[in-house]
């Protein structure tokens, strides 16, 4: 894989499931960003799953292998695996090892997701990301899973450090052309976690008041143990819904900014990376009440007790202009604060720090 030169002085060792946003959603696009970026300002190395495919098997044959050799061919400051399940033997093979922790939901949420082998699930992902938690530091993209890391897996509050994900400069509001009809949106994938059917319950509502798209976006994740929904069977006889699957990164603003509401009836959120994005696109997102997102991404969300009530808030909205308004300049503004700048530097001061 070579080395990407972008500085000088660390020599670090990231270790991706993929940088693929297709194959791995949020957490393809949280290695892409750190490596894109990060190969500008340091000396950097990517180790990639040869199968970006979700196998238990050639996680723990592949990937402790090839770090062994890498220890005997070059030697880093900091090793970085930027999922828990590639940072379950750094810890053992690297003393400046780190390792990023997005969520805790195989372990907290594996039935009400309905994951299949749902006991073996949570069982192995415990005892493993236990392995993975002996990392010297620890990133962790919110108070949320902080605490959760805490709580759960018994890890030290001192050498967790939260580092929030950035939103793309491209996310913007755009000229916005008036349209007969609105556009309700969700995007997400179509696992049970994500409840694509509640926003689809919404829209059955919503549509009987007012004229009305609704664009299903985001497709099916590569997972083997996450259930997904039919989606025939979830929109059949229902007029004027589009199911979009897989958005290209480089199309998702111009997605965002199509909608004139977004439902994000998601149960369990790590962070919630797709809110922050739509509201920089001026977009207002609604969410469930009884979600478990971050405090720090759903602070300018509407938030909704149940599918009834998320119709009747986006009816509110969708009528009412000036509270439109006062909503998305809000959201805008705090969506703002979260840059991948940010980002970088302080995953670059934690690597700092363990090298000296």
């Amino acid at each position: 894989m070579g080395i990407a030169k972008g500085g000088r002085g660390l020599r670090i060792l990231l270790i991706a499931p993929s940088t693929n946003p297709l194959t791995y959603k949020g957490l393809g696009k949280y290695c892409k960003e750190i490596f894109e970026r990060m190969r500008r300002q340091v000396d950097i190395d990517l180790m990639q799953k040869i199968a970006e495919q979700d196998k238990v098997i050639s996680t723990n044959s592949e990937i402790p292998l090839r770090l062994l050799c890498r220890r005997l061919s070059r030697n880093y400051d900091v090793v970085h695996a930027l999922s828990p399940d590639m940072g379950i033997y750094s810890p053992i093979i690297y003393s400046n090892s780190v390792v990023t922790f997005h969520d805790l939901i195989p372990i907290l949420a594996f039935r009400e997701m309905r994951f299949r082998f749902s006991g073996m699930t949570a069982f192995y992902t415990k005892i493993t990301w236990q392995m993975a938690a002996r990392a010297k530091s620890i990133i962790v993209n919110s108070t949320q899973t902080r605490n959760e890391l805490v709580r759960i897996l018994d890890v030290e509050p001192e050498k967790i450090r939260v580092i929030p994900l950035g939103v793309d400069e491209r996310f913007r509001p755009p000229a916005r052309r008036p349209s007969k009809r609105h556009t309700i949106g969700f995007f997400g994938n179509y696992t049970y976690r994500k409840r694509v059917d509640v926003a689809i319950s919404a829209f059955k509502l919503i549509s009987k008041n007012v004229d009305a798209n609704l664009i299903l976006a985001g497709g099916e994740i590569q997972t083997i143990y996450q259930r997904h929904f039919d989606m025939s069977t979830l929109t059949r006889g229902i007029p004027h819904v589009s199911v979009l699957g897989h958005i290209p990164e480089d199309h998702l603003a111009e997605l965002y900014s199509s909608f004139d509401v977004m439902l994000y009836p998601s149960m369990y959120e790590g962070f919630g990376l797709s809110i922050l994005e739509a509201q920089r696109c001026g977009v207002p997102v609604l969410i469930l009440k009884n979600a478990r997102i971050p405090d720090e991404v759903k602070k300018e969300t509407v938030a909704c007790r149940d599918f009834l009530d998320m119709a009747r808030k986006a009816l509110r909205i969708l009528d009412d202009s000036t509270m439109r308004r006062e909503i998305t300049s809000r959201a805008a503004k705090h969506a703002a604060q979260f840059t991948w700048d940010r980002t970088i530097k302080e995953t670059l001061d934690v690597y700092r720090q363990l090298s000296h």
